[in-house]
């Protein structure tokens, strides 16, 4: 199922997501609604990729590089579209200020479109092959499931820079992103998926509902492996190849003190409270800081299992841990940083 989400419907979510926010013929955006998701998106993996790198390392010094690389995943990738949706859901239903914002949510939803594509790419196209290429005493494992590819014994303990970057440029998310960001630039490209009466409607149509099972998928398979990971007794024999409780708690307080923290910090050192005329794509950038790790790193560690059944076992139960602590905690940590987002937008 993983490997469905990563391959199929995930590239058909990106490819329609795209296509239709890219698709601005009637000039209804501002300019603002465009550059600035993109341009914070970006903003914010460097600094979490910066961040969780050198946390990671200090964290787990005396652990293996694959439970390292695993630690560095779930520090830098977070639920960057269902959660912030949820709570500008909220918002704009229930914040005045946003109440009398017209299409409040739907402009929010564009936000998070743009938003998560890239933390798609990010995730399934850089962190992916990342943390797959840690080789440390490496399991030669006989038969990997879901008929994949024997993983080939590699020479060096390094990772290979070739290799991620053949591995991410050949990943379909990113090839989707690529594909359909070149193919946009056509005349008329977008029209003959989009338009009602187009020869490629029907099509369109097809490829919307495979994508929109994404996100569904992905919460039964993260669903399943909680339940599975957190009910099982048993244990890894070696500590270097398991977070510990101490870890696990970092990650949490990370995700939903430091990172909010230090976004907070930088959005009114820079001014853009002031400089961000739509508010409620400011709100949206502040809740984005604050969220708990991503679903997807329980997707990847399905993956990954698929290929190293040991290894992918303790990975996977590790990153439950983090999920399910962090969902314990994100009521009360969420929404205090929420009010501070709005106090710091809207000055109440």
């Amino acid at each position: 199922m993983s490997n469905g989400v990563y391959k199929i419907f995930l590239p058909a979510l990106i490819f329609i997501a795209m296509l239709d926010t890219l698709n601005d013929s009637e000039g209804k955006a501002s300019s603002q609604e465009w550059w600035i998701p993109l341009f914070f998106s970006v903003v914010v993996s460097i600094i979490t990729m910066v961040v969780g790198f050198l946390l990671s390392r200090a964290l787990a010094r005396n652990k293996a590089e694959f439970t390292k690389r695993t630690i560095f995943m779930c520090i830098v990738l977070g639920n960057s579209n269902s959660m912030p949706l949820l709570i500008m859901k909220s918002l704009c239903d229930s914040f005045q200020p946003l109440q009398e914002k017209e299409l409040c949510f739907m402009k929010a939803t564009t936000y998070g479109t743009l938003y998560n594509t890239f933390f798609i790419f990010l995730g399934f196209s850089v962190i992916y092959p990342y943390v797959l290429d840690a080789d440390d005493d490496q399991e030669h494992e006989e038969q990997p499931l879901l008929g994949e590819t024997p993983p080939r014994q590699r020479k060096t303990l390094t990772c290979d820079f070739i290799t991620v970057i053949k591995r991410s440029l050949l990943a379909p998310p990113t090839a989707t992103v690529i594909l359909t960001s070149s193919l946009r630039w056509i005349p008329g490209f977008a029209d003959v998926f989009l338009k009602d009466n187009s020869p490629l409607r029907s099509v369109t149509e097809a490829i919307e509902l495979v994508g929109s099972v994404a996100v569904p998928m992905s919460s039964v398979i993260v669903g399943g492996d909680l339940y599975e990971s957190l009910t099982s007794h048993r244990k890894c024999s070696d500590h270097r190849k398991e977070f510990g409780n101490g870890i696990v708690a970092m990650i949490c307080l990370i995700r939903l003190v430091l990172f909010p923290f230090v976004g907070r910090w930088l959005y009114t050192y820079f001014g853009l409270q002031d400089f961000i005329a739509l508010k409620e794509l400011g709100v949206f950038m502040l809740t984005e800081f604050g969220v708990v790790t991503a679903n997807n790193a329980m997707i990847i560690a399905g993956i990954i299992t698929a290929m190293y059944p040991r290894r992918g076992e303790t990975m996977k139960r590790d990153v439950a841990k983090c999920l399910f602590l962090q969902y314990l905690v994100a009521p009360v940590l969420v929404t205090l940083n929420t009010a501070l987002a709005l106090q710091i937008q809207y000055d109440v």
